[in-house]
Parts: structure tokens; sequence; C-alpha cells
């Protein structure tokens, strides 16, 4: 496959482009800065957010698949000003948006969250729902994989409170699944950027479409 992934940078989509290349498929990644490097073999795309640029990225890469795994966090959007609603669900809005122009339709496989929706009252949940919508409102393909908590020893940027409450929260999916409740357990469970990797590739390789949950 053509496979394009933004949100190439992060936790997650460093080991969906990795898992990409080791399967043979050609990889686009796009970046904003110069000083970002990959794997042998990755197509670097380096563009600005904007409508223009992500128009042109997407249509040159011509890709059969684009991933979505944008996710900012607290801390960058201090500095930057910026919101979920500015980041997450913009930027995706505007690759759906950039997609939707190719004749060849690719199919959208977005990094969404457990408990999207738009009635939440938690701001990250509500943007998740938003996502979701902008890429059901795409007119091409899509699966979205909504993910329990994303962390692990792994992930370069230190997140204390996730990683406390994926704690907190595994020792509470143990007391249910000795209750009965393995396969409620399993599907909550904390993952690792590999493991959800590995989940979103396998989504773009057998063409799942509708609502991933494990």
């Amino acid at each position: 496959m053509r496979c394009l992934v933004f949100g190439a940078t992060g936790y997650t989509g460093r080991h969906v482009v990795s898992q990409l290349v080791q399967r043979g498929h050609t990889v686009f990644a796009h970046t904003r800065s110069p000083s970002q490097t990959f794997l042998p073999g990755v197509q670097v795309v380096q563009c600005a957010w904007s409508d223009d640029a992500i128009r042109t990225c997407v249509q040159e890469a011509a890709p059969d698949v684009i991933f979505l795994l944008l996710g900012t966090t607290q801390k960058r959007m201090r500095a930057e000003h910026a919101s979920y609603e500015t980041v997450d669900v913009g930027l995706t809005r505007m690759a759906a948006q950039a997609a939707s122009t190719l004749e060849q339709k690719p199919r959208l496989i977005l990094l969404s969250a457990l408990g999207a929706s738009e009635k939440s009252m938690s701001a990250y949940s509500k943007s998740r729902a938003h996502m979701e919508e902008a890429v059901r409102a795409s007119g091409c393909p899509w699966c979205l994989v909504r993910a329990s908590f994303i962390t692990g020893p792994d992930r370069q940027e230190y997140r204390p409170l996730e990683r406390g409450a994926a704690v907190v929260f595994t020792g509470l999916l143990r007391g249910v699944s000795a209750l009965g409740g393995k396969a409620f357990a399993e599907r909550y469970r904390p993952r690792t950027g590999a493991e959800w990797a590995e989940v979103l590739v396998h989504a773009a390789e057998e063409k799942r479409s509708g609502v991933v949950t494990v």
C-alpha cells in the first residue's frame, strides 16, 4: 500500500511508520519540522498545516491509506494558546477534506478514543467525536480505531498523570477480569504505542470499515 501518515512524529505514529516499513509498504510521513528523522525508506513530507499545502501533500502522495494520528497535549496547547478543537479537530478535518479531492478515494484510518461523544463533558472526548465526524463526512472509506489508554515505558514525552491513571485503571481491570469480565478488561486495558500501531496497520491491510474497539 501507499500510506500517508499524519501524526507520524507522535508516540503511536512512529510505531505505525516503523511497522508499515517492516511490512513492505510505501510510507510518506508528514512533518512540519526539517529536523525530524525516520527509518531509511520513509519518504518525509514536510509542509505547513494549511489547506493548500495539505491538499498538495495528499495529491502528490496519492495514498491508498491515510492514517490520522493527530493528538496534541495540554502543555503544547498552553504554549500555543490552542485547543483540541483548533489542533486535533481542525487538522484532521483539513486532511480529510484534502483526501476527498482525490479521484481514487483513500481509506482513512483515524486513531480515536473510547468514550468519544458529542455529549461528553470532557473536551478531549468531545473533540474525538468531532474528528470522527470529519472523517465520516469526507466521502472516503473509513475506519475509526477507538483506543483506551495509550502509554508505555518507551514514550519519550513524560506524562505522570496519564501513567498514574493507567496503573490505577489496570489494577481495577484485573479485579474485573477475576470476577469474570475478561472480555471487558481486555477491551479497556492500556496498550503501548506499538500495540495500537499493530491494530491500526491491520485495520488498513484488512480494509476494515466502521468502528474498531479491539
